[in-house]
């Protein structure tokens, strides 16, 4: 299966398996069969529970514990060290600096992933720091913008190696094992997205780098809502079981297949 084909899979299984057009599946599956009132009623049925469900914190949640990391031992206390800390990026734009000079920045998801691997990298001075992500915005690539935002925040000792070529976590996870390859380095700590890790660590342990997660929590949580909230559809609810369910179509595409 070619890269470019991947990709247009995990994309059409995503537009299929969310609302609205999930439903509408189940309605034309019951227009199919319109001389058959039970069927139909099946049809319809199917289509707005899965609907509904898609909607509401509860089943978002579900879905999200059944993806995030369960860390096992820290990896400051393994017996084999890590040799770089590997960050994925997650989106860029452009913005203005204080000398009125054009460059790239994070936007939210990626400043989330650029923070979290700040840490560590203070933590590990010694460790190179491999930033992941290609132009995405039509303009900037996503390591230059990670790359800019520890520059202008941190004083970091670590060497900064970028690799701006990818634009899927495939790709990440590719051409960021080509650059560890040529450096000698199999095991890294993997910064991204909790939501994230699931898939990230699978394709890099595809292309042969031992990852261990470091993860920058987007948690998604609905402790602060009573039993019966949870089961109101909303809005956030769904864009978080979307964000979810893209994971794992892409776990499916690009990991299984």
């Amino acid at each position: 299966m070619s890269l470019l084909s991947s990709a247009n899979i995990h994309q059409s299984a995503q537009f299929w398996l969310t609302p609205p057009v999930n439903f509408w599946i189940f309605a034309l599956l019951g227009a199919m069969f319109w001389r058959t009132r039970r069927v139909v009623l099946i049809c319809l049925c199917c289509g707005l529970i899965i609907t509904y469900l898609q909607y509401t914190p509860l089943f978002a949640k579900i879905l999200t514990n059944s993806i995030y990391p369960k860390l096992d031992s820290p990896y400051n206390e393994l017996e084999v060290k890590p040799q770089a800390i590997v960050v994925l990026g997650a989106g860029v734009t452009s913005c203005v600096d204080y000398m009125g000079k054009v460059e790239a920045c994070v936007d939210e998801v990626s400043l989330l992933n650029v923070r979290a691997a700040a840490k560590v990298a203070l933590e590990n001075p010694s460790l190179p720091l491999i930033l992941s992500g290609g132009i995405t915005d039509g303009v900037n690539s996503e390591a230059d913008g990670m790359s800019n935002y520890l520059k202008d925040n941190y004083s970091l000792a670590n060497i900064s190696i970028l690799e701006s070529q990818s634009l899927n976590t495939n790709e990440n996870a590719r051409y960021t094992a080509l650059k560890l390859e040529e450096l000698g380095i199999n095991k890294v700590i993997l910064v991204t997205q909790a939501s994230h890790m699931w898939r990230s660590l699978a394709l890099f342990n595809k292309y042969g780098i031992n990852a261990i997660a470091y993860p920058a929590w987007d948690n998604y949580s609905i402790d602060n809502l009573v039993w019966w909230k949870r089961l109101l559809p909303n809005n956030t609810a769904l864009e978080q079981t979307t964000k979810i369910l893209h994971e794992m179509i892409g776990y499916f595409v690009y990991v299984i297949l």
